[in-house]
């Protein structure tokens, strides 16, 4: 890949960053053999940089810089470079898709240690593309830190876990309000038979 065609990539997913997961709250709740679990991801915008794969150079002073350079169509050659293993060009094949955690995810599974160069934690995708997360250190919110062009069985342990419903919130929300994704089959309604998860979701009339 060149450059030149990296930055129209990025350009582009920077604006879906924008619309779709900028300083957005993601609540992810998925089913376990314990039953149901959860947890919660934020995007802010020094996050999008983890996400492309790319190197800054001395140009560009923060992930934040980088972000804003790519939103508003003012980043050049000079700003960054490529890694020379190849795996930048894997993760803006994956990025369009990335952007959209809420509509491709439909599995999650604790990372497996196989990628000696990989570190992650939690990851959530589908057969073709994954987004890697890890806690942030006040031990709520998870953190995007990889996109993955990677079928998600591959790269977890099992078993993986089918994921039930995605919500939505700004982050300075306390409750989520917006319903992203509820799987095909499930009663929304069993999400609030779990405490913790009733007092994040929107209040129902009983």
């Amino acid at each position: 890949m060149e450059k030149k065609d990296a930055i129209r990539v990025l350009s582009e997913c920077a604006k879906l960053y924008k619309a779709h997961l900028l300083n957005k709250n993601i609540l992810i709740i998925f089913d376990t053999k314990n039953g149901l679990e959860y947890f919660e991801a934020v995007f802010l915008p020094r996050h999008f940089l983890h996400l492309t794969g790319v190197g800054l150079t001395y140009n560009v002073g923060k992930s934040s810089d980088f972000f804003r350079r790519c939103l508003s169509g003012r980043l050049s050659l000079a700003d960054f470079y490529l890694l020379s293993d190849g795996t930048t060009e894997m993760k803006l094949r994956v990025l369009p898709q990335i952007m959209q955690i809420q509509r491709f995810a439909k599995m999650i599974g604790d990372y497996d240690g196989s990628k000696t160069w990989l570190y992650t934690e939690k990851i959530a995708g589908n057969v073709t593309a994954c987004i890697g997360f890890v806690l942030n250190d006040d031990g709520k919110y998870y953190s995007p830190n990889t996109a993955l062009n990677e079928d998600i069985r591959k790269i977890t342990n099992r078993p993986q876990h089918r994921i039930l419903g995605i919500y939505m919130k700004n982050v300075r929300d306390s409750k989520y309000t917006k319903k992203c994704f509820v799987a095909k089959g499930v009663n929304e309604m069993d999400f609030y038979s779990v405490k913790e998860l009733a007092s994040l979701l929107p209040t129902v009339d009983k």
